[in-house]
This record gives structure tokens, C-alpha cells and sequence, in this order.
């Protein structure tokens, strides 16, 4: 219990969280840095898919302009060989 404590009273301190006062209890402050780890690792996760969401997107875009390009091509050669 003690090393946990240490662990969390040690996120407290990394992460800035001021709820680690004098008058909470032990199973207040382990939930309190429990907590804080919790939204900042959601935070992370969030910010990772909407990084994966937006490669997707670019990638789309730019896969999107490649039928374009492959018909102009072709239409380019058709005029070849029919000249």
C-alpha cells in the first residue's frame, strides 16, 4: 500500500495535481492520482485515433486523385496509337 502510494503521490507531483492536500485520506489520494492517470491516458488515446483519422483521410485524398491521372493517361495513349 505504501509503495502504491509512492507511485501515485510521484504521478501527483509529475502531472501537477493539487489535490494531494493534508486533509485527504490515503484512499482519497490514490484515487485522485488513479484518476488524473485515467483522463491523461484517454487524453492520449484520443489524440492518437484522431492522428490515425487524419493519415486515413490524407491518404484517401490523395488515392482519389490518382483515377484522374490514370484516365488522362489513358486518353493520352488512345490519341497516340490512333495518330
Amino acid at each position: 500500500m505504501v509503495a502504491l502510494f509512492m507511485v501515485t503521490a510521484g504521478l501527483a507531483a509529475v502531472y501537477g495535481i493539487t489535490t494531494f492536500g493534508p486533509k485527504l485520506s490515503l484512499q482519497n489520494k490514490i484515487k485522485a492520482a488513479k484518476a488524473k492517470m485515467k483522463e491523461l491516458m484517454l487524453a492520449h488515446n484520443n489524440q492518437a485515433l484522431r492522428n490515425r483519422d487524419k493519415m486515413k483521410d490524407d491518404a484517401i485524398a490523395q488515392l482519389s486523385d490518382h483515377p484522374l491521372a490514370i484516365s488522362t493517361r489513358l486518353q493520352e495513349l488512345e490519341r497516340k496509337q490512333s495518330v
